[in-house]
């Protein structure tokens, strides 16, 4: 009866990204919540690759492109990066867009200010994470956070960080929120801002986290260069995830498996390394799923590619002529691709079938 509650545990137990033990109290915990549809284990289940494909475009006055993107809903969903547009007189606006959004009807295209001495002014995002609708953060040349109502700017966050630009965030609540950029910087907020040592000075290009359940701490790793790091705490340690290739991106769930993107699109398990099949492939700038049977990844030339627990298919219909996808997301029956297709910022939404 207990049979996929006891997998779970050993799953957690015997996880290597997890130090902490659980203690009897949690593991009662977990039996009691899966007693009533516990099955035996079984092999996962496929997922499918029947999506439809819609793109919009932004921009095109200059290089305008999306860097990364957030699904909250169906009928919400963010993206940041720069826009330019013409101005009245033909001229291309210096006052960037900087985000786009979707509402369910139509895409409204947004000017999030910042402030520099005492001015407003308007910079290209990088990252964007939603915790829910009312707690979005956007990072770039500084931190921005959205209540549901307004934008603000988080301070003192520069005193900690310095003028490196943020390249990713990743959150497990709004008092554990991480932040990765340029220089091997890295830094976190649980109440005050603080930095932490990255142990590398290669730009940390992504950063993802799983949420720990019961007693057990979040499991936070961050790409840079050659290497995936791990954070315990505020401490950072060279994992052993590393192929020794050029990653970009980094994604896991509570299961044993890390994927690494970049130069290539690399998992572990048992501490082994694996390139991963896939035809057509070009460089991968991001990777990211909602369990291992729905994977995602995507980068040059608009290359997009679908695991769906059986294994990797080339995704031909969001293929690009002219650009990239920086950045993906997925939540549920929804993927949503971000990047340049020219001089325009592009967004790919495929929604399942």
């Amino acid at each position: 009866m207990f049979g996929k509650a006891r997998l779970l545990i050993v799953h957690i137990i015997n996880n290597p990204l997890f130090k902490k033990g659980i203690s009897i109290k949690s593991i009662i915990i977990i039996l009691l919540l899966t007693s009533q549809s516990c099955k035996s284990p079984t092999a996962i289940e496929t997922t499918s690759n029947n999506y439809t494909w819609q793109k919009f475009t932004f921009g095109g006055a200059a290089s305008s492109s999306l860097e990364d993107v957030a699904i909250i809903g169906a009928n919400n969903i963010w993206a940041v990066g720069k826009i330019f547009v013409y101005d009245s007189t033909g001229q291309v606006d210096p006052n960037i867009y900087n985000a786009v959004h979707w509402d369910g009807n139509e895409w409204n295209s947004i000017k999030i200010p910042y402030h520099y001495q005492g001015q407003i002014n308007y910079q290209p995002f990088k990252a964007v994470f939603a915790l829910n609708s009312k707690d979005i953060w956007f990072g770039g040349n500084g931190i921005i956070h959205w209540d549901g109502n307004s934008f603000s700017e988080v301070l003192p966050f520069n005193n900690v960080w310095g003028s490196y630009w943020v390249e990713k965030i990743w959150a497990s609540s709004d008092n554990k929120i991480y932040i990765v950029g340029d220089g091997g910087s890295i830094a976190w907020y649980n109440g005050t801002w603080e930095k932490i040592e990255s142990g590398t000075n290669q730009d940390i290009l992504d950063i993802w986290g799983y949420q720990g359940i019961f007693n057990l701490k979040d499991v936070v790793l961050y790409a840079a260069g050659k290497q995936i790091f791990q954070l315990s705490g505020n401490t950072s340690l060279v994992s052993n995830f590393n192929p020794n290739r050029i990653m970009r991106s980094v994604w896991f769930n509570f299961r044993d498996i890390v994927y690494g993107a970049g130069d290539g699109i690399f998992s572990i398990n048992n501490n082994s390394w694996k390139k991963e099949d896939i035809s057509d492939q070009y460089a991968a700038f991001r990777i990211r799923g909602t369990d291992i049977n729905n994977i995602w990844a995507a980068g040059g030339f608009g290359f997009t590619a679908h695991y769906n627990g059986a294994g990797w298919t080339t995704i031909n219909e969001a293929a690009l002529t002219s650009g990239n996808y920086e950045s993906l997301d997925v939540k549920e029956n929804i993927v949503a691709l971000v990047g340049f297709e020219g001089n325009s910022a592009i967004i790919t939404i495929g929604t399942k079938k």
